[in-house]
């Protein structure tokens, strides 16, 4: 049996980043084993782009998940899935030398009068994996603005 010193030292010990949303959380990282254990993306060297795009769905999970009901919309739930697939590919890409990424989302695409979220109507759809919502204005190239950015 290997002594725990050495898998530390030649790297054969990786972290485990767990990915899962919770009420009063900035970002839907967690790491147990640690201090923190809520986790933040600059505790891992995540990019800003990255950092804000995991801010962002948690609060679209946070204004469209009714802890009584489930989802506000099958919509939300199949945009909030989307992103969310997206958001844990990039992370484990940033991580991928010094972590693995667990997802443990919930995967109830549930919502009120809605019997299968998976069979909702189509969202917009942007290569940046960004939230698309209901009346975000686009340009006539069909590319949604960034806040805050100039054009």
């Amino acid at each position: 049996m290997e002594d725990w010193e050495s898998v530390y030292e030649t790297g054969g010990y990786k972290r485990v980043i767990r990915f899962f949303p919770d009420y009063g959380r900035e970002h839907p990282l967690w790491e147990s084993g640690t201090d923190k254990y809520a986790m933040d993306p600059e505790d891992y060297g995540l990019s800003d782009s990255l950092a804000r795009r995991l801010a962002q769905w948690m609060r679209h999970w946070e204004a469209n998940v009714i802890p009584e009901t489930g989802w506000a919309s099958a919509e939300a739930a199949a945009e909030s899935e989307r992103v969310g697939d997206a958001l844990v590919a990039d992370l484990q890409v940033e991580v991928s030398g010094f972590a693995d990424v667990r997802d443990e989302r919930i995967r109830t695409c549930a919502s009120p009068g809605s019997a299968d979220a998976r069979e909702s109507t189509a969202h917009r759809s942007f290569p940046d994996h960004t939230l698309s919502s209901p009346g975000s204005a686009t340009s006539s190239s069909g590319v949604r603005p960034v806040p805050g950015a100039s054009p």
